[in-house]
């Protein structure tokens, strides 16, 4: 199949049974790597991508095959039981990387597998996948290892490594309002000289990705990198997901009638069907006109479902306009509030003495909020 100037063969290895070739979800296939050929704005592409599809016995995961002198792959290979995971993006990732680069340096190759095989499988909705998790996931058992240095494990690669691109991915597109992120950065490498081979005098070394990154950010974070690349100081990669979302993004991953770029805009969660936990859905919520990012949208102290159940205002912190605010009135048991008297009535407490009143209301308000 063919996609952004790039043609994919799926190559299914014999001998392989009926049952085994059936299970392979050809279309599938296809269409991950399509999205993800569309997704990663890095520049560079081979013409050519071979896919080769394993089965048993051939160890599940994948690999990407790599000419002995570039860093550019063509060819990779995914077992049939991993062609519905990650792993696809995983070893796709590496056939985008049309840099070579240093010692020092050669800790981003896994990094950026790591980091963007898990922000791939989050845009296309991959069944399982935490991104917040998997890019947090063991970094800590490598906190202490310097990434720069060659004899590290490159086990930590991928853990504090993908860590390390997030968060900077995250700072990148703070500092330039979201018009610039990390794959700019990675099609700056890619530019920097794609005919460079492994071990080149040419190849990208650590200076020179810091100052790659400084020309796409606007500014430095030369101080920041070393400690998060060379010390115990692990970055910290920031929850707000949306912050990761692409402005026209048209998926909605979570299901709640909001696209990516929609929750971006509203600023809330686009893996979380309601991002501030308040029982209202996000799309409900811009629906209704109440906040999807805040639980208590008029600050009154009633969340916005107990006010949507009930017969006050969720946009409104003083809903009769008596300058008492609601769940003010609730806690007093103002007698002439319009608020208290058709709460009480729907819930059938009548009104007797001043302290039979209190107690009926605060006990009322209290089912209703949850709150002491």
């Amino acid at each position: 199949r063919a996609f952004n100037d790039q043609r994919a063969t799926l190559v299914v290895p014999k001998p392989v049974s009926a049952s085994q070739r059936q299970s392979i979800d050809s279309r599938r296939v296809f269409d991950r790597l399509g999205e993800a050929s569309h997704r990663l704005n890095v520049g560079y592409r081979d013409d050519e991508l071979n896919l080769f599809v394993p089965t048993d016995p051939i160890r599940e995961g994948g690999f990407a095959l790599f000419s002995p002198d570039t860093r550019i792959p063509n060819d990779l290979w995914v077992h049939a039981n991993s062609t519905n995971s990650g792993v696809l993006f995983s070893e796709y990732v590496h056939t985008r990387q049309a840099f070579a680069t240093d010692n020092e340096m050669d800790w981003i190759v896994e990094a950026m597998d790591g980091y963007y095989s898990a922000a791939l499988a989050r845009e296309v909705g991959l069944e399982g996948s935490n991104f917040s998790d998997e890019v947090r996931a063991d970094a800590r058992a490598w906190e202490g290892t310097d990434l720069t240095d060659p004899s590290h494990n490159f086990s930590a690669d991928y853990d504090k490594g993908a860590r390390v691109l997030a968060a900077l991915d995250a700072k990148i597109r703070r500092a330039t309002d979201g018009e610039r992120t990390l794959e700019h950065v990675w099609a700056r490498m890619n530019a920097h000289d794609s005919t460079d081979t492994v071990g080149s005098e040419s190849a990208i070394g650590y200076e020179t990705f810091v100052e790659i990154v400084e020309r796409v950010a606007g500014q430095s974070f030369e101080a920041w990198l070393e400690r998060s690349l060379e010390t115990a100081e692990l970055p910290e990669v920031p929850e707000n997901r949306s912050l990761y979302t692409v402005e026209d993004d048209p998926i909605d991953l979570d299901g709640d009638g909001l696209s990516m770029a929609a929750e971006r805009d509203a600023d809330t969660d686009p893996t979380e069907t309601d991002t501030d936990g308040d029982g209202l859905g996000d799309g409900a919520e811009l629906t209704n006109g109440t906040d999807p990012a805040t639980a208590d949208t008029d600050g009154d102290g009633l969340d916005d479902d107990v006010e949507r159940a009930g017969p006050t205002n969720a946009t409104v912190a003083d809903t009769d306009g008596d300058s008492l605010g609601d769940r003010r009135e609730l806690e007093l048991g103002t007698r002439h509030s319009r608020i208290l008297t058709a709460t009480l009535s729907a819930t059938g407490v009548s009104w007797n003495s001043e302290r039979t009143r209190r107690s009926q209301t605060l006990t009322t308000m209290a089912s209703m909020t949850a709150v002491s």
